[in-house]
């Protein structure tokens, strides 16, 4: 993939990603109460008060710290357990595809814009239905939606 091929690839990444998350939005992800995520099972869960509102299948995708433009990808992620790391592992397979090196790298130094762009370009490689974003202890955690059902 040239430049500008992968100018064109990101930019179409990018521009589907802002569909699927209007998509979820209007099925209500986000709009919940609360949230609780279960990465070792692959569960995301959306609730109304204490009732379940929705649930969905999620692949990590990885973790970006914004105080320090830091991003790890979830599959070198070691406080993960191996199975949630071997499942988001299908993420380093873009290495080839668009021959950035940046998806075989353990930690990158990007800004946001530049995550969004990864989440989106692995989000396209995944087939998911757009990604869900939450705040951890130093970062924000970024999971592809997978499937979901209400």
């Amino acid at each position: 993939m040239d430049d500008a091929q992968l100018g064109e690839f990101v930019a179409g990444c990018v521009a589907r990603l802002q569909q699927k998350q209007h998509e979820l939005s209007v099925r209500g992800v986000g709009q919940c109460d609360r949230f609780e995520v279960d990465l070792s099972a692959g569960k995301l869960r959306f609730y109304e008060g204490q009732q379940l509102a929705l649930e969905a299948d999620v692949t990590p995708i990885g973790t970006h710290a914004a105080a320090d433009d830091s991003w790890q990808w979830a599959w070198a992620n070691k406080s993960f357990p191996d199975d949630v790391r071997v499942r988001a592992g299908k993420i380093k397979e873009l290495a080839a595809q668009t021959a950035l090196e940046a998806f075989r790298e353990r930690t990158l130094e990007v800004d946001e814009a530049q995550t969004w762009q990864l989440v989106a370009m692995a989000c396209e490689h995944l087939g998911a239905l757009g990604t869900y974003d939450f705040p951890t202890r130093n970062a924000r955690m970024y999971v592809a939606i997978d499937r979901i059902e209400a």
